[in-house]
């Protein structure tokens, strides 16, 4: 699918997306889906959808519901789509295996594998309660953010217990000068291996460069910037 614009009807349901890669709505979808080991979802072979990309779309949801779902796929590419005014989440991407997705804003991310790359985010910022990109999966996901730009938003990742395969590398964060950092642990880790933070520009925070390997450290990252409201 590629090239054009959709806009959200005013009647349009909170809880669906304006384009949704799912057998069945993604408000249906049990909870058990996303909290599922990597184990189990790289072995499983049931996927619903593959080999499918979006490109040049331009998506408008009138403060409705959400832009992009995509529900257990295998290889869906996601590029250069502009995706405004959601209530939810820009895009949803959610079991399944390998999405690359470039050029977007505002995302959930609770698969394996993926590529978030020259992502733009300045959606809600985060001392409104906003979040740029969140990748929320337990286990190995091995997910790499390169080359993205977060406008006084940011990135958390929700991992209970493991840090492993993290690279943050050549992003720009922006912050008003508020001695915040571009990188926050939270929490006790029990699995902390193979941790790249490095070679991000820095405006207005404090700059860190972590390359960790076997270290026990701190539940949830959060990659976040200064919004502005006190440090």
């Amino acid at each position: 699918m590629h090239g054009g614009t959709l806009i959200a009807s005013d009647n349009f349901a909170t809880d669906r997306y304006l384009i949704e890669l799912s057998a069945s709505p993604p408000s249906q979808i049990s909870k058990e889906n996303t909290t599922s080991s990597t184990d189990q979802n790289l072995s499983s072979s049931s996927y619903n959808f593959e080999y499918i990309s979006f490109t040049d779309l331009m998506l408008d949801c009138n403060y409705k519901g959400g832009g992009i779902a995509v529900i257990n796929t295998l290889r869906v590419s996601i590029d250069n789509c502009y995706i405004v005014h959601f209530m939810s989440e820009g895009i949803r991407v959610e079991c399944g295996h390998e999405t690359l997705t470039r050029t977007n804003k505002g995302i959930i991310v609770s698969g394996q594998a993926n590529l978030l790359s020259g992502v733009h985010c300045y959606n809600k910022a985060t001392g409104f309660g906003g979040t740029g990109i969140y990748l929320k999966l337990a286990g190995l996901t091995q997910t790499r953010i390169v080359n993205s730009y977060l406008d006084y938003t940011g990135i958390v990742a929700e991992d209970p217990g493991v840090a492993n395969g993290v690279n943050i590398v050549d992003n720009i964060f922006a912050g008003s000068g508020n001695g915040i950092d571009i990188v926050q642990l939270d929490g006790p880790f029990g699995d902390v291996d193979q941790i790249l933070i490095d070679r991000n520009s820095v405006k207005g925070m404090n700059a860190k460069v972590v390359i960790e390997s076997s270290v026990a450290t701190p539940t949830s990252v959060y990659v976040m910037v200064d919004q502005g409201f006190g440090g």
